[in-house]
């Protein structure tokens, strides 16, 4: 694929990583509640949708803080 990085939708990206997630340790389908509870937790920074180094922190979700 031939696309730029601001093209994706990386808030989508986080959503779907943390679903996926979520779903293999619980072993079920996620309800509508919990779908909506993980939306709602990925506001955070301008950095959170990061993923290519830049800023100088690697976050594996999304308002992880590496202090």
């Amino acid at each position: 694929m031939n696309i730029t990085a601001c093209s994706i939708d990386w808030e989508l990206v986080w959503f779907e990583i943390i679903c996926k997630h979520k779903k293999e340790s619980t072993g079920r389908d996620l309800t509508d509640t919990e779908l909506q509870d993980i939306k709602y937790e990925l506001v955070g920074d301008p950095c959170d949708d990061c993923c290519c180094g830049a800023c100088g922190s690697r976050k594996d979700y999304p308002g992880q803080c590496h202090c």
